[in-house]
C-alpha cells in the first residue's frame, strides 16, 4: 500500500474523461491542496486522496455531470485554455513547477476545447436546432437590407444581404464540454485563452469568449510558440494581451470565402455534371495542375537526339599491356567544330505550340539557334571517322578546372517538407504521413506536426547539437550557422516560394520532443510503435540533426578533351567528377539524388596528350512531363502559395474520394477483398469516372475523365476558380485585414478607437468578399452564367486534346461524355436522320486516357451498333463467334443473338479493359531507326478494334473452350477458367487464382495445375503466400518448410510460422533443420497475440469431433451432381439445376436418400455418444460445453418449454410442405397462417402443460444441486493448492441469478409487456419488430407522469418479490 501512495503521491495525476477535456490542477505543495469534485466527496475519500507533507499533489476529478463546483477551501485558480489535450500534461508540469518554485496563492487549472466549438452551420436543420447560436465578428455596415441580382443564390450560414454576416452554430457533441467549460470558467480568478498564435487559434480563442461570455477584465490572451518552460512562464508573467480582432476577422474572411466557394459551385457541378462531385478553393486548383500536367503529355512528340561517348587514357598507358578498366575514364561529346550539341530539354525550344496534329499532338521541339541535333546516321559518321585512323586523330587536355562547392543542410521539417521526403523517401502517402505523425505527437516523441515554421527553440537547438556531439563529434556543429545562411543568401532569394509571405510561426519546426534529461530520444528508443512510426521518427530525428551540421564540401572536378581528326573536325569531350573532402551534415542527411556523380578522376594536366579506346554513339529520346506525385503536387501548391501545408493532405484525400486523380492499378492486379469500397457519393463520383481500375493503388497522380470535365467547364467559365494566383492574392487581401494599413497589430485600450477599428476591418472585408462574390465578374454570375447558358450535355463532355478537332460539318462528331452510370461514347453524324449513336467507354480507355482517338472511338461504336465483329466460324458447329463491347468492355458471342445455345464467354482483364491498344496514328521511335514520325505519314496501326486488341480466331475459340479440364488429381478434375476476377483453377468446389507468373489460362499444363492446386487450395495457401522455396526436412510427421510471404521468407510446420533469420534469406536451402525447429517451437510456446473468440474453444488434445450426417437433400446432390455438371454450368447454375430437381421429386422418389439420411443420423449419434465420453475422459469434469452436461455426473439441464407458436408450427409444417420446398417460404407461410389464426386454445393450453413441466424439472434440478456437495466443502470456495503444489480446479455449480432478473424488471419493461400486444399497422397485423419496439418508445416517452409512476411502483413492487424469493 505505502508503494502505491508513493506512486501516487510523487507525481501529478491527470485524468481525463471520455469526451471531456483534459484537465489538469497544478498545486503548490506549501498550500492546502484544491479539491473539485461534480459530486460531494465523502470525508472517506477525502482522507484517502490527502496528500502528505511536501509532496505535489495534482486533483484533476471532474465528474461526466453538467455541473461542477468549486471547493471550499478557499483556494483561487487561473484557468488556462489550449486547443490541444495531449498538450495539457507537458504544460501541467512546466506550471506546477513554477507555482513550487515561486510559491504562488493561487492555482492553474489546465484545460482543452479540442480545437474549434464553433463552425458555420450545414444546413438549416443546424441553425434551428443549434445552442449558443450567433453571428460573426463585425456588425453590417449597411443600413438597409440590399436584396437584388449580385446574390442569386442563398447560402446557408451567410447572410448576403447584410454584409456577409456568418452565423454560427456549436459543432455536434461539443454540448457538454462547453457547459464543464462554463463550469469552470464561472469560479475562475481569471481565463488564459492559450490557442494557437495564428489566425485558427486567433479565432477559437474568440468563439471562447463568446460561448463562455468571458469579461474583459477577468480574461487574456496567451501565445506561446514553443512548449518549453521559458516560453510557457514566460508568456504567463508577461503582461496580459487581448485578442487580435483582425486576426479572427481575416480567419472569418477565409471562412466565408470558402464557403461562398463550396456552397456555390458544387451544386452546379450536381446539376449539370453528376451527383458526387464537389468543388473548393484549393482543391479545384490541385486538380487543375494535375490536368494541365497531362493534358502536356497527352499532347507531347518526343524527339530522338544521339550522342557520342568515349574511353581515354593517358598517352604512357598506351602500351601498357595490364591496362584495365580502371584506367580508363569516360568524357561525352558537346561539340562539333564548335557548335554545342543538344544534350536534353534545356536545349529545345518548342515550335508553334498553338498549332497540333490530326492526333492532338504538338509538333515535335526543335534545337536552339546556336545547337546542333546529331542524328543516328551522323553520331555513327562521325565515330567512324575519328576511329577510322587513330594516329591522324590528336587527342589532348584542353582545359583542366577543379572548384570546392558547398551544400548546406536542409531546414528541419515543417508539415509540406515532411510530407514530400516522408513521400519520396519511406512511400508513405500525404494523408499517411500525417495520420503516422499525428501518433508520433500524440505519444510524446516528436513536436506539433502542422506548422509552417523551420526555427528550432533555444532549448531544442541545446538538444540537437547534444546529439550532434554525441553521435558524430563535436567538430561536425556547426560553428556560425548564421554566416552559412548569409553566404547563401543569394541562392536562397532565388528559391523563395510565394508560400513564404503566409508563413505562419505558429509553431516550432517538426523536431523530436525534448525528453525531461533535456535531450532527444533516440530512433532505438522508439517502441511500441508501427513500424512506420519509428521510420518516420528516425527521418525526422535525421533531419533535425543535420540542420545544425556543416555543410558537406566537395571538390568538383572539370575536365574539356579535344581531338582533331585528319578531316579537320574538331571536337570536344567532357567529364565531370566530384570527390567529397568533408561529408559534414550528410552524415546525418543523406542528398539522395543530388549527390550521384561522386567519381574520381585521373591526374591530368592542359595539353596533356592522351589515348582514344573507343567511341560508342548512343541514342536518347525526349520525355513527357512527369505525372505530380503527392510529394510533387504539395511542393507545387507550396511554391504557388495555393493553400495552406496543414490542409495538403486533405486536400489530396479530397481528389481521391471524389474520383479526380488515381494511380492506375496493373492490368495483371487481382482486385483486393480488403480494399475499402466507396460508398454514398464517392460510389457516384468512381463510377462516373470510369469504375475502380483507377484507383486501386498508390503512385503517381493520373486525372480521370471527371478531372477534366470540371476543370474544362470551369477554365471556360470561371477562369479565376481554378487560377493558382488566385489564393496568393486571397492571402496578400487577408494580410491587409489581419494586420491594418501600418502593420500595427497592438489593441488599444480606448472603446472609440476598437469601435473604428472594427468598422474599417468591416469595410476591407466586405470590399474583398464583394470583388470576389458579387458583381457582374464575381463567382455567383459567372456561375448563374452556367447555370443559364451551358447545356448539360456539353457540360459533360471531356475535351482531350485527341479530340480537340476543328469542326467540320462532313466528319461525325465523336466525343466522350459522363453521366451517373460512368463514361461513354457518342457519335453524331451530320446526314443522319436519327439519334446519336452510343457505346459504353470499356474502363482500360478511360484509365488509358493516351489510347483515346477518333478511330478508337469510332471502332468502339461500330462494334456496338454493328452486333460485334465477325471473328470466324468455330470449327466444332461452323457458328460465328463474334467480338462484342458491353459496359464492362469487350467479351466474345459464340453463336448468333437469336440462336438457341449462344453462349457469352469473359476475355482476361487485359483484353477485356481494352488497356493498352494499338492505337491507330501512333508510330514509335525503335532504337537505331532513323525515321521520325511525321504529320501525315501513313501509319501500320490497325484500324479494326480486333486488330488494336490482337485477338485472332485461334485465340478466340481458346477463350470459347473455358472452363476445360487441364487434368486429374485423386480422380477430380482440374479446370481453368476466368471469372469475374480473372483467371482461375477449380478443384473440388475451390478456387485458386490463376495470376501471369503462374501460366495462361489457355495453355497452363497439367504439372503446373497440379503443384498450383497442391500449393492454394489442398495446403490453403494462396496469392503471394503460396509455393514452397525449401524444405529442411520431417519434425513430428510433417515438413519444416521455407515459404514466400507479404512480407518476405519465412518458416512454416503445419499451421506455426516464424520468422527466418537474414542470414538465411537469399539461400534458404542452407538453414540448418535444428535452427527452424527451434524457433518453430519458440513460437508455437509463445502466447496468442489474436483476441479469442466468444466461442469456447476446445483444447488441442481432444479427439476430432465425429462429422455431422448428411440430411437428404445433401444426399441426393452428392447422386446428381455429376450428372447435373456434365453441361460445363457453373457452381450457382449447378446448384439451382439440383434444387429445381429437388422440388420436382416425388415423396417415394425421396424415400432412399432418406433412409440414406437416417442411417448416417444414427451412426452419427453412436459416434458422437463415444467421442464424448472419450472427451470426458482425458478432460475430466472440464469438458467440452456439449459433451460434459454436468460437474458432477447429474442429470442435464430441463429442455426448456416451447410456446404455442411452435406448437402449432409442427401441426402444420407437414401440410405447409407439400406445397413449398424453401426453407425461408415454409417459415413465412407458417407465420402467416399463425396471424390469421382465431382459435389458439389448443396451443396454448400444450404451451402451457409443457412450461409446467419445465418448472417442475427446473426446480427439482436445483434442489438437487444445493445438497451436491458430499464433501462438506462449499460449492463455491476456492481451493488454492492441494498437496503436489499444483492449482486445483474450482466446481462451480450453476445458480439462478438474482441480478440479472432484477435487471430485466424496469417500469419500461413492464409498460411494453402490457402495450406491446396494442402495437399493429392499419389492417391489424403485427409490426415488426424494430418498428415496434421505436412506437413504444415514442409512447413511453408522451405518457402522463401519474400513468408512469403507476408503472414505476409496479415494477418495485416484482423487485421486492424476486429478491425476497433469493
Amino acid at each position: 500500500m505505502s508503494s502505491c501512495w508513493a506512486l501516487l503521491l510523487s507525481r501529478s495525476v491527470v485524468v481525463a474523461a471520455h469526451k471531456r477535456p483534459w484537465t489538469a490542477f497544478v498545486t503548490s505543495t506549501r498550500q492546502k491542496p484544491l479539491i473539485t469534485s461534480a459530486r460531494p466527496i465523502s470525508t472517506r475519500s477525502t482522507e484517502l486522496l490527502r496528500p502528505s507533507t511536501n509532496r505535489p499533489f495534482a486533483f484533476p476529478l471532474f465528474a461526466k455531470s453538467k455541473s461542477t463546483t468549486t471547493a471550499k477551501s478557499g483556494r483561487p485558480y487561473r484557468l488556462m485554455i489550449v486547443e490541444s489535450p495531449s498538450k495539457c500534461r507537458t504544460i501541467e508540469k512546466i506550471l506546477q513547477k513554477h507555482v513550487e518554485e515561486q510559491n504562488l496563492d493561487y492555482d492553474f487549472v489546465v484545460t482543452s476545447c479540442y480545437g474549434h466549438i464553433r463552425n458555420l452551420p450545414k444546413n438549416q436543420q443546424q441553425i434551428r436546432e443549434a445552442k449558443y447560436l450567433s453571428t460573426g465578428t463585425t456588425t453590417s455596415t449597411s443600413a438597409t437590407s440590399k436584396k437584388d441580382a449580385s446574390f442569386p443564390y442563398s447560402i446557408v450560414g451567410v447572410d448576403l444581404e447584410h454584409d456577409y454576416q456568418p452565423t454560427y452554430v456549436l459543432l455536434p457533441g461539443k454540448e457538454s464540454l462547453v457547459q464543464e467549460l462554463q463550469d469552470l470558467t464561472q469560479h475562475a480568478q481569471h481565463v488564459y485563452l492559450a490557442t494557437d498564435p495564428d489566425r485558427e487559434g486567433e479565432a477559437i480563442a474568440w468563439h471562447l469568449q463568446q460561448v463562455l461570455s468571458l469579461q474583459h477584465e477577468n480574461k487574456s490572451r496567451l501565445s506561446f510558440s514553443e512548449i518549453t518552460p521559458r516560453a510557457i512562464v514566460g508568456a504567463v508573467e508577461s503582461d496580459p494581451t487581448q485578442l487580435n480582432h483582425r486576426l479572427v476577422a481575416a480567419q472569418e474572411t477565409r471562412r466565408i470565402l470558402d464557403r461562398l466557394a463550396g456552397f456555390t459551385v458544387s451544386p452546379i457541378l450536381w446539376k449539370k455534371i453528376a451527383p458526387g462531385l464537389s468543388a473548393g478553393r484549393v482543391q479545384s486548383v490541385g486538380m487543375a495542375l494535375v490536368v494541365q500536367r497531362e493534358r502536356e503529355r497527352l499532347q507531347f512528340t518526343p524527339l530522338e537526339y544521339w550522342n557520342v561517348q568515349g574511353n581515354f587514357t593517358a598517352q604512357e598507358l598506351v602500351l601498357d599491356l595490364d591496362l584495365d578498366n580502371n584506367d580508363l575514364f569516360a568524357a561525352t561529346l558537346v561539340s562539333v567544330n564548335g557548335t554545342s550539341l543538344v544534350a536534353g530539354k534545356a536545349d529545345l525550344v518548342q515550335a508553334n505550340a498553338s498549332t497540333t496534329t490530326s492526333q492532338g499532338k504538338l509538333p515535335p521541339p526543335q534545337p536552339k539557334p546556336n545547337k546542333r541535333l546529331l542524328t543516328q546516321s551522323d553520331a555513327r559518321e562521325l565515330a567512324t571517322q575519328l576511329l577510322e585512323d587513330p594516329t591522324n586523330t590528336e587527342w589532348h587536355v584542353q582545359s583542366v578546372s577543379a572548384k570546392e562547392r558547398f551544400h548546406y543542410p536542409p531546414d528541419p521539417f515543417k508539415t509540406s517538407t515532411l510530407q514530400q521526403e516522408s513521400n519520396q523517401r519511406l512511400g508513405m502517402s500525404v494523408a499517411e504521413t500525417m495520420s503516422t505523425a499525428q501518433k508520433l505527437y500524440e505519444a510524446g516523441w516528436i513536436s506539433y506536426m502542422r506548422t509552417d515554421a523551420t526555427h528550432l527553440s533555444q532549448d531544442a537547438s541545446a538538444a540537437t547539437v547534444a546529439a550532434v556531439t554525441e553521435l558524430y563529434g563535436p567538430h561536425n556543429v556547426a560553428a556560425a550557422r548564421e554566416q552559412q545562411k548569409k553566404s547563401n543568401k543569394k541562392k536562397k532569394a532565388k528559391q523563395k516560394s510565394a508560400s513564404d509571405k503566409v508563413a505562419q510561426e505558429a509553431h516550432e519546426a517538426i523536431r523530436p520532443a525534448i525528453q525531461p534529461d533535456g535531450t532527444f530520444a533516440s530512433p532505438t528508443d522508439v517502441t511500441a510503435l508501427s513500424d512506420k512510426a519509428v521510420k518516420l521518427y528516425q527521418l525526422i530525428f535525421r533531419r533535425t540533426l543535420a540542420s545544425r551540421m556543416p555543410p558537406q564540401k566537395t571538390n568538383q572536378t572539370t575536365i574539356v578533351l579535344e581531338g582533331t581528326s585528319s578531316g579537320e573536325t574538331t571536337v570536344e569531350f567532357r567529364t565531370t567528377g566530384s570527390v567529397v573532402l568533408e561529408p559534414g551534415f550528410t552524415l546525418s542527411w543523406n542528398r539522395g539524388g543530388d549527390n550521384n556523380n561522386n567519381k574520381e578522376l585521373p591526374a591530368l594536366e592542359e595539353g596533356q596528350v592522351l589515348a582514344c579506346h573507343g567511341l560508342d554513339p548512343s541514342g536518347h529520346t525526349t520525355q513527357p512531363p512527369p505525372r505530380y506525385t503527392e510529394a510533387s503536387l504539395v511542393k507545387e501548391l507550396e511554391a504557388l502559395g495555393v493553400g495552406r501545408p496543414s490542409t495538403y493532405a486533405g486536400v489530396v484525400q479530397i481528389l481521391r474520394d471524389r474520383a479526380y486523380v488515381g494511380s492506375p492499378a496493373s492490368v495483371e492486379a487481382t482486385p483486393s477483398s480488403s480494399k475499402r469500397a466507396a460508398t454514398g457519393a464517392a460510389m457516384t463520383a468512381q463510377r462516373a469516372a470510369g469504375g475502380g481500375d483507377m484507383f486501386g493503388a498508390r503512385g503517381p497522380l493520373a486525372p480521370s475523365l471527371s478531372a477534366f470535365v470540371v476543370t474544362s467547364l470551369l477554365e471556360e467559365h470561371c477562369p479565376t476558380y481554378v487560377d493558382p494566383s488566385f489564393t496568393a492574392r486571397m492571402e496578400e487581401n487577408l494580410d491587409r485585414i489581419a494586420h491594418g494599413h501600418d502593420d500595427d497589430s497592438e489593441d488599444s485600450d480606448d472603446g472609440d478607437d476598437d469601435q473604428e477599428e472594427e468598422v474599417d476591418v468591416a469595410q476591407q472585408r466586405v470590399a474583398y468578399l464583394n470583388e470576389f462574390y458579387a458583381g457582374e465578374g464575381g463567382l455567383a454570375a459567372q456561375i448563374k452564367l452556367i447555370d443559364d447558358n451551358v447545356e448539360a450535355e456539353d457540360a459533360r463532355r471531356a475535351r482531350l486534346p485527341a479530340l480537340d478537332t476543328s469542326e467540320n460539318s462532313e466528319e461525325p462528331d465523336l466525343g466522350i461524355y459522363i453521366g451517373p452510370w460512368g463514361p461513354y461514347i457518342q457519335q453524331k453524324d451530320p446526314g443522319s436522320s436519327t439519334g446519336p449513336l452510343k457505346a459504353p467507354l470499356p474502363p482500360g480507355l478511360a484509365t488509358d486516357l493516351s489510347s483515346i482517338t477518333p478511330d478508337t472511338l469510332a471502332a468502339l461504336v461500330r462494334v456496338k451498333h454493328g452486333n460485334g465483329t465477325i471473328l470466324g466460324q468455330h470449327p466444332e458447329d461452323g457458328r460465328n463467334i463474334r467480338l462484342r463491347v458491353g459496359r464492362f468492355g469487350a467479351y466474345l458471342q459464340w453463336g448468333e443473338s437469336d440462336e438457341e445455345g449462344t453462349t457469352t464467354h469473359s476475355l482476361p482483364k487485359k483484353l477485356s479493359s481494352m488497356r493498352n491498344l494499338q492505337v491507330p496514328g501512333s508510330g514509335t521511335i525503335e532504337d537505331g531507326s532513323d525515321d521520325m514520325p511525321t504529320e501525315g505519314a501513313p501509319s501500320d496501326a490497325p484500324e479494326d478494334l480486333t486488330d488494336m486488341l490482337g485477338i485472332t480466331l485461334e485465340v478466340a475459340i481458346g477463350y470459347c473452350g473455358l472452363p476445360r479440364t487441364v487434368t486429374t488429381l485423386e480422380d477430380k478434375p482440374i479446370t481453368a477458367a476466368i471469372g469475374p476476377y480473372g483467371p482461375y483453377l477449380k478443384y473440388n468446389n475451390s478456387y485458386v487464382s490463376l495470376h501471369a507468373r503462374d501460366g495462361d489460362v489457355l495453355t497452363i499444363d497439367g504439372e503446373s495445375a497440379v503443384t498450383l492446386v497442391k500449393d492454394g487450395i489442398i495446403n490453403k495457401k494462396s496469392g503471394p503466400g503460396r509455393g514452397v522455396l525449401a524444405e529442411l526436412g520431417e519434425k513430428d510427421g510433417a515438413q519444416v518448410t521455407v515459404k514466400s510471404g507479404r512480407f518476405g521468407a519465412y518458416l512454416n510446420w503445419r499451421k506455426v510460422n516464424a520468422k527466418l533469420p537474414s542470414e538465411y534469406v537469399d539461400e534458404p536451402d542452407n538453414t540448418p533443420l535444428e535452427l527452424a525447429w527451434d524457433l518453430i517451437q519458440s513460437k508455437a510456446g509463445a502466447p496468442s497475440t489474436k483476441k479469442k473468440s466468444g466461442r469456447h474453444q476446445s483444447s488441442p488434445d481432444l479427439p476430432p469431433a465425429p462429422k455431422r450426417a448428411l440430411s437428404a437433400y445433401m444426399h441426393f446432390c452428392s447422386a446428381k451432381r455429376p450428372e447435373v455438371s456434365k453441361s460445363g454450368k457453373s457452381l450457382g447454375e449447378v446448384s439451382k439445376a439440383l434444387a429445381a430437381l429437388w422440388a420436382e421429386t416425388s415423396e417415394a422418389d425421396r424415400k432412399p436418400f432418406g433412409d440414406l439420411a437416417a442411417a448416417g443420423k444414427e451412426a452419427y449419434q453412436t459416434e458422437k455418444a463415444a467421442w464424448e465420453e472419450e472427451c470426458r475422459k482425458i478432460q475430466g469434469t472440464k469438458g467440452k460445453k456439449k459433451a460434459v452436461k454436468s460437474n458432477d455426473g447429474g442429470p442435464s439441464p430441463p429442455k426448456r418449454a416451447k410456446t404455442a407458436y411452435l406448437y402449432f408450427c409442427e401441426a402444420k409444417r407437414q401440410e405447409v410442405s407439400q406445397r413449398l420446398h424453401k426453407l425461408g417460404d415454409i417459415s413465412k407461410e407458417l407465420a402467416r397462417q399463425w396471424a390469421e389464426t382465431t382459435d389458439r386454445a389448443e396451443y396454448i393450453k400444450l404451451a402451457e402443460a409443457d412450461k409446467s413441466r419445465y418448472e417442475a424439472e427446473k426446480s427439482q434440478r436445483q434442489s438437487g444441486s444445493s445438497s451436491a456437495p458430499a464433501n462438506g466443502t462449499s460449492s463455491r470456495s476456492k481451493v488454492k493448492g492441494s498437496a503436489n503444489g499444483r492449482r486445483s480446479r474450482v466446481l462451480k455449480v450453476q445458480r439462478p441469478s438474482t441480478k440479472k432478473t432484477s435487471k430485466r424488471v424496469s417500469a419500461y419493461m413492464i409498460f411494453c409487456r402490457e402495450n406491446r400486444g396494442g402495437i399493429v399497422d392499419e389492417n391489424g397485423e403485427k409490426l415488426p419488430l424494430g418498428e415496434t419496439t421505436k412506437r413504444l418508445a415514442e409512447r413511453w416517452k408522451s405518457i402522463d407522469p401519474e400513468e408512469k409512476a403507476t408503472y414505476e411502483a409496479t415494477a418495485a413492487e416484482e423487485k421486492a418479490k424476486i429478491m425476497a424469493s433469493c
